[in-house]
C-alpha cells in the first residue's frame, strides 16, 4: 500500500470518527431524574413509599425502565451514569487502562485515615493499588496455589456439616442460620450514599460502624498475628501459606501486609457467606433442581472424600447453580469504573472522570436476555444452552479487567465444595415466608432464613 493510499485511508477514518462524534449527544442530554442542587435526588430515598438505599438495585431497575438503557442520577455528592445494556457497558470494559479506577468505599477510607491505617487493596488507586495487587496476585491467581487450598477448604466444609448437625432443632431447622456467618458491610451501607456528615461530627451511624470496624480489625490482626508467629524465615515458608508469602515479601511494608490480609478476610468471608445463604435458599425452594444436584454430587464422590478441583470439573450443575443464584441475587448488584478518558456510551459522549456503573441486577432480570427471568433455572448456564456473550455476563459479579475480584477462584472453589458437602449430607426445604433481597453493601436476605436440613 502506498503512502498516498495510507493517507487517504487515515483521512477517511478520521472523518468517519469526527462524523460519529458530531452525531453523538452530549453529556447534559443523558436522561435521568431531576434533582435539587447539591443533594440531587437524595430526598427521593427518604419518602415513605419511595426508593430506598437498601433497595438500590431495584431503584436502578425502575429508573432504567423509565429512562432507558442509559441514565444518570446525582444522589448527594455522587453522580453516576447507569448502563443496562451489556454491549454498551462492554465499551467501558475495553476502555480500561493499566490502573483502572473505581469509586472508593468512602466510609472505610475515612475510618482507616482516622486510625492511621493503609487504605488497603480494595480502596487503593493508581500506582499504589498496582503495587499491592501485583504482590498479592502473584500467589492468589496461580492454579497450583488454589489446588493446595482445596484440602483445608474440605476440612472447613466438613466442620460446617458437623455444625449443622449440632445446632438443628427437632424439626431439623437451623434458626437464624445467617447468625452463623459474618456480617460486616451492613454497618457501612447507610453511610455510603448519604451526605458525609460523619466527617464533621460522629453521628450514631458512624459510631456503630466505627465500633464494628474496630472489632473486625482486632479479630483480623489477632488471626494474622497467630498465623505469622508460627512462621520463621530461613526455616522455609509453607508453600500453602499465603500469609507467609505476604509477610516475607520484601516489597511490602508491615502495615501493607496487615491491611491487605484484613481486607481479604473481610471481603472473602462477607461475600462467600451471603452467597452460600442465597444458594441454600434457592435450592430449598426448588426441590427438583436439588435432587438433580444430589444425583450429580453422589455420582462423583463419597461423603468422607475430599473434593479436588479435578472432581469439581465433573459437576457442571453445581457451577450452574452458583451462576443462576448470582443471576437472581447478585452479591454485587453493580460494577463500576471512573472513566479514564471521554467515551461514547449509548449514543452519548461521557466525559473522563465520570462514575459509570453496569446495572447487573437489571440486566439479569431482563427477559430479553434471560427468558423467564424470575424463575430459578440453572440449566440455562449449561454448555450449549446460552449465547456465549450472555455466558460471559455472569462474570461481571466478580468485577472485570485488572481489578476483577482477586479471590474469585478461591471463592468459587469454597462455594462449590460447601454446596457439594451440604447437599450430599442434607435434604433442604424452606419453611418460612418468602425472602426479599436488601443491600447491606452486599446483597443479603431481608429476614432470617428458615431452612430445614433433613439428614440423608
Amino acid at each position: 500500500m502506498t503512502v498516498e493510499n495510507l493517507t487517504e485511508q487515515w483521512t477517511k477514518s478520521e472523518k468517519a470518527s469526527e462524523d460519529s462524534y458530531a452525531s453523538t449527544k452530549q453529556f447534559h442530554q443523558v436522561p435521568g431524574p431531576t434533582g435539587f442542587p447539591v443533594i440531587g435526588t437524595l430526598l427521593d430515598y427518604f419518602k415513605k413509599d419511595g426508593l430506598k438505599f437498601s433497595k438500590m438495585f431495584e431503584a436502578y431497575r425502575q429508573r432504567s425502565l423509565q429512562f432507558g438503557p442509559i441514565f444518570k442520577e446525582k444522589i448527594g455528592p455522587i453522580e453516576t451514569v447507569v448502563v443496562s445494556d451489556p454491549d454498551e457497558y462492554a465499551k467501558v470494559i475495553r476502555s480500561e487502562g493499566r490502573h483502572p479506577v473505581r469509586r472508593q468505599m468512602e466510609p472505610m477510607v475515612f475510618y482507616r485515615e482516622q486510625r492511621d491505617l493503609e487504605p488497603g487493596l480494595v480502596n487503593s488507586q493508581g500506582e499504589h493499588w498496582h503495587h499491592l495487587r501485583s504482590a498479592v496476585s502473584k500467589h492468589m491467581l496461580k492454579l497450583q496455589t488454589i489446588n493446595r487450598f482445596s484440602s483445608p477448604v474440605n476440612s472447613v466444609a466438613k466442620d460446617f456439616v458437623r455444625r449443622i448437625h449440632e445446632i438443628k432443632d427437632s424439626e431439623n431447622e437451623v434458626a437464624g442460620i445467617e447468625t452463623e456467618v459474618f456480617n460486616y458491610f451492613r454497618h457501612m451501607q447507610p453511610l455510603m450514599y448519604n451526605l458525609p456528615f460523619y466527617k464533621l461530627f460522629r453521628t450514631k451511624r458512624w459510631i456503630d460502624y466505627e465500633t464494628h470496624s474496630d472489632e473486625v480489625m482486632r479479630i483480623g490482626r489477632q488471626l494474622f498475628d497467630q498465623r505469622i508467629s508460627s512462621l520463621t524465615p530461613g526455616e522455609g515458608v509453607s508453600p500453602s501459606s499465603f500469609l507467609g508469602q505476604l509477610f516475607f515479601n520484601e516489597n511490602l511494608s508491615a502495615t501493607e501486609v496487615t491491611g491487605t490480609a484484613v481486607d481479604l478476610l473481610m471481603a472473602a468471608v462477607e461475600t462467600t457467606s451471603n452467597a452460600l445463604l442465597w444458594c441454600l435458599y434457592c435450592l430449598a425452594n426448588n426441590m427438583d433442581v436439588q435432587e438433580r444436584l444430589f444425583q450429580e454430587v453422589d455420582s462423583v464422590f463419597q461423603l468422607e472424600e475430599n473434593l479436588s478441583q479435578e472432581s469439581l470439573t465433573q459437576m457442571p450443575l453445581i457451577r450452574a447453580v452458583l451462576k443462576e443464584t448470582f443471576r437472581l441475587y447478585p452479591i454485587t448488584y453493580a460494577t463500576s469504573r471512573i472513566l479514564p478518558r471521554d467515551l461514547e456510551v449509548g449514543g452519548y459522549n461521557i466525559p473522563a472522570g465520570t462514575h459509570i456503573q453496569a446495572n447487573l441486577y437489571g440486566m439479569f432480570r431482563d427477559a430479553s436476555y434471560f427468558p423467564d427471568p424470575e424463575s430459578f433455572k440453572p440449566e440455562r448456564w449449561l454448555r450449549g444452552n446460552m449465547d456465549s456473550n450472555l455466558q460471559s455476563l455472569s462474570n461481571l459479579i466478580w468485577g472485570h479487567g485488572p481489578r476483577m475480584c482477586i479471590g474469585r477462584r478461591f471463592a468459587e472453589m469454597e462455594l462449590h465444595i460447601l454446596l457439594a458437602k451440604l447437599i450430599h449430607s442434607f435434604k433442604l426445604s424452606y419453611t418460612g415466608d418468602a425472602v426479599e433481597p436488601v443491600l447491606n453493601t452486599v446483597m443479603t436476605p431481608d429476614r432470617p432464613l428458615q431452612i430445614s436440613f433433613s439428614p440423608r
